[in-house]
């Protein structure tokens, strides 16, 4: 396909898919190289870095590191965990969190035995995924959800899916996002993720007489 682009006179850039921070800087001046705006790359990356930094140096102050067991599904298909070497995993390490599903790289199914084991403190899922299977009722159905400390007190973050995956223009904006739901602890990551956490709807309570509730 590459080739028959190249011989119809299209340009073709190939760029690191990896995901991180540095991945991301680079791939937005490859992008800006590209297409002849390199300068307009260069001050997007800088504006990326200064939306990256505060959030950093915020959670550098957290007492604790919760654990967060991400879940990958679109619509009542199996669903999956990510491990390690993923966007997901890296966006919960760089936002204070540990990756409870650890140990193993990549992707793997969901089973009952290893999200017992897991016990995370919170679910994290992209919000598209999360409608997918009908909200947060869909998610505790899900084998061993229930069983866990998140599923019993319903404790599920979701982030835009582009903001938290994407590792593109808007990473800083998902990060400060997920890390403020982490660190409710935290003031200065509240202020960072304010506009996020509007257009979000923030923490939401839900079965008030339980006390349970859903981070959104």
């Amino acid at each position: 396909m590459l080739e028959q682009l190249r011989g119809a006179g299209i340009g073709v850039t190939l760029v690191d898919d990896t995901p991180g921070l540095e991945p991301a800087y680079a791939r937005v001046l490859a992008i800006g190289e590209a297409v002849g705006r390199r300068e307009r790359a260069e001050q997007l990356v800088l504006e990326m870095k200064q939306t990256v930094a505060p959030v950093l140096a915020a959670v550098g102050k957290a007492a604790a590191r919760p654990k967060v067991l991400f879940v990958y599904a679109r619509g009542q298909g199996s669903a999956q965990v990510a491990g390690d070497e993923t966007g997901a995993g890296l966006m919960i390490d760089l936002a204070g969190g540990r990756n409870a599903a650890s140990g193993f790289k990549g992707f793997r199914p969901l089973t009952a035995e290893a999200v017992v084991q897991a016990d995370p403190d919170y679910f994290l899922m992209p919000a598209l995924g999360l409608q997918s299977i009908d909200g947060v009722d869909g998610l505790i159905a899900l084998p061993g959800i229930a069983q866990t400390k998140a599923g019993k007190a319903r404790r599920v973050i979701t982030v835009d899916d582009a903001k938290l995956l994407g590792f593109g223009p808007r990473v800083g904006l998902g990060l400060a996002d997920l890390a403020a739901k982490l660190h409710p602890e935290l003031p200065a990551l509240s202020h960072l993720a304010a506009g996020e956490t509007q257009q979000a709807g923030g923490v939401q309570q839900a079965g008030a007489q339980t006390g349970t509730f859903e981070v959104r």
